[in-house]
């Protein structure tokens, strides 16, 4: 059972703050004041994997829409995530940069989730993004998923 984890004040579950795979994780985000919302595994892949957003929710029901993708053209047929290697390079310069925030606090080396942070930063660093084909079809969540990679999501990271 997963879990899309709000602030306690906040209304729009439209929103996510973070998303967990189970109740075990939400004690290594060091929340304040939180709500949370159990989803099902179908549900949290989709969002940390950055294929649906979230439309509206009921109070027991969150509807999906597939995840916008840029058009790469005017007027083209292709859509994409990424249209060639410095786009995905800004993106994932948000992700290390994310990581980053959540390593350089000191207390944070005795949370669980740190080597496993520190591994994927030193891999997003080293990564040859010039190894993939261009335009992307599909978000770097979903092609890590894909290709058997370890990866967090911004929205698991403390």
């Amino acid at each position: 059972m997963a879990f899309y984890i709000y602030k306690a004040s906040q209304n729009d579950k439209t929103h996510v703050f973070k998303i967990v795979a189970n109740e075990s994780d939400i004690e290594n985000l060091n929340l304040g004041a939180y709500t949370k919302i159990e989803v099902s595994e179908s549900e949290y892949n989709n969002i940390r994997n950055c294929t649906k957003s979230i439309v509206s929710y009921d109070g027991s029901t969150f509807t999906y829409q597939d995840y916008p993708l840029q058009e790469i053209a005017p007027g083209k047929d292709s859509w994409c995530c990424y249209e060639d290697s410095e786009q995905l390079q800004d993106y994932l310069n948000v992700v290390i940069s994310r990581c980053n925030d959540f390593l350089e606090v000191p207390t944070n080396a005795s949370n669980p989730l740190f080597s496993d942070i520190t591994n994927y930063k030193n891999y997003l660093e080293s990564f040859d993004k010039s190894t993939l084909t261009y335009p992307m079809q599909i978000s770097w969540e979903k092609y890590c998923e894909d290709n058997s990679i370890p990866y967090f999501n911004t929205l698991q990271i403390p």
